[in-house]
């Protein structure tokens, strides 16, 4: 329970937190309970409250389906044995702890799976405790999933599990569809609507992103040739991979964190990729910040990451509105996303309000010109206008519209005219 003093002290993360509280913003707790260092004074004074003779997660003799509650990482990062109440208790209350010291607003939990699930039943029951008392607290889950693997994510989740949980399988399709391209956006579609199917009836507030520091950064994976320099040296330590120069590779990157924000839920970015930080794996993708000396492309990206997210942040549609896809083709994907969701009843309602809406096109590799979209009859007298000066619409008629020319891995994003999110010139 102490802040070391190389990182400022409790004094400083208070103010921290209070100064982004008067701002609007709310402050996130990155906590770990499965396990802590050799060092933790909780192991030199209760080694009794560790497994015993633990194995390595996800070697030969420790697989991962067999030993995930009780291996460890790594050999100084000793497992904690949940059997014990007593451990149960501590663990718990050392997260409300930091909820009620610092005044966060939430949990990152890491490592859900490698816990029994009565842990997170009993720190869920007791921050549903606190939250009787003061502010909504959010508990948002990191259960590390490969692709089509959302049952494993969805049982921590429900009335008495948690808030939400980190998407990966969406995640791993948005990567591989803007990424390294081996899957295309019909595929991508697909995932999204199993992402929708299996968290439907949980309240969860699903966590959407692109990379984290379990993995390679997307701009690594999005390289022409992703391993240039670790083939005879995979230290990356010792031969890191280069920044990329191509101004393509960071708008696929934009596509994708972009992609991300139109995903009902809470949007997250890692630190770096507002910018296409390179990154190898852990622990090549957790190298400092790049404050200064930015490329072009770099600084062209983190405008359009700005820019996105203050869209996301004024457009209502955007965050939580229905879906309704338009046109899906393997390079381009359209959709609205509306507040008010159109019935056979609105359709013939000449004032159905048309402010709640937003039009989106990804467009991947292969342009466009003169290609036309179909609009649901609802829509079909809304004015759209561009968010930004990008791709115009040549023609509204009869419920379609025609769009002029556009350039490859373009976002394409229009507001009913007059909209208050649309950017002035």
């Amino acid at each position: 329970k102490k802040i070391g003093d190389e990182w400022g002290g409790e004094a400083v993360l208070k103010t921290l937190i209070k100064e982004a509280h008067d701002q609007g913003i709310r402050v996130i707790a990155d906590i770990v309970l499965n396990h802590v260092h050799q060092n933790h004074i909780d192991y030199q004074q209760h080694p009794e409250w560790f497994n015993q003779d633990q194995c390595i997660c996800g070697t030969a003799e420790c697989p991962w389906y067999l030993y995930i509650e009780t291996c460890q990482f790594t050999d100084y990062l000793p497992d904690i044995n949940w059997q014990s109440l007593a451990v149960l208790e501590h663990q718990t209350d050392l997260a409300m702890w930091w909820l009620d010291t610092f005044d966060f607003d939430g949990l990152r939990l890491d490592a859900v799976p490698m816990m029994p699930s009565f842990v997170m039943k009993r720190l869920v029951s007791k921050v549903h405790t606190r939250e009787a008392l003061r502010q909504r607290i959010y508990l948002v889950g990191e259960t590390y999933t490969g692709p089509n693997q959302r049952q494993i994510i969805r049982k921590n989740l429900g009335a008495d599990g948690l808030d939400g949980q980190f998407d990966f399988p969406l995640l791993w399709a948005i990567r591989s569809a803007f990424a390294d391209e081996s899957l295309n956006l019909i595929d991508l579609f697909d995932q999204w609507q199993k992402s929708i199917e299996a968290w439907a009836d949980s309240d969860a507030i699903m966590g959407n992103f692109i990379g984290n520091h379990d993995m390679e950064r997307f701009m690594y994976q999005v390289s022409p040739d992703p391993n240039p320099l670790l083939v005879d040296t995979p230290d990356p330590w010792l031969n890191p991979p280069p920044m990329l120069m191509d101004p393509l590779a960071y708008q696929r990157l934009y596509l994708a964190q972009a992609f991300a924000y139109f995903v009902e839920g809470a949007s997250f970015l890692y630190y770096g990729d507002e910018i296409g930080m390179m990154g190898y794996r852990d622990p090549d993708n957790r190298r400092p910040m790049m404050w200064t000396d930015l490329i072009f492309p770099q600084i062209d990206l983190l405008s359009k990451i700005q820019e996105i997210g203050k869209l996301r942040k004024c457009s209502l549609a955007m965050r939580r509105g229905d879906l309704h896809f338009l046109s899906i083709t393997s390079e381009r994907i359209s959709f609205i996303k509306s507040i008010n969701s159109p019935s056979k009843d609105q359709a013939d309602q000449s004032d159905q309000a048309d402010q709640d809406q937003i039009l989106v096109i990804f467009q991947r590799k292969v342009p466009y010109e003169g290609w036309q979209l179909a609009i649901p009859k609802i829509w079909e007298n809304t004015q759209w206008t561009p968010w930004q000066n990008t791709a115009k619409i040549l023609s509204q008629k009869d419920g379609r519209l025609t769009f002029d020319i556009a350039q490859q891995y373009s976002l394409e994003i229009y507001l009913p005219q007059n909209h208050l999110c649309i950017l002035k010139p």
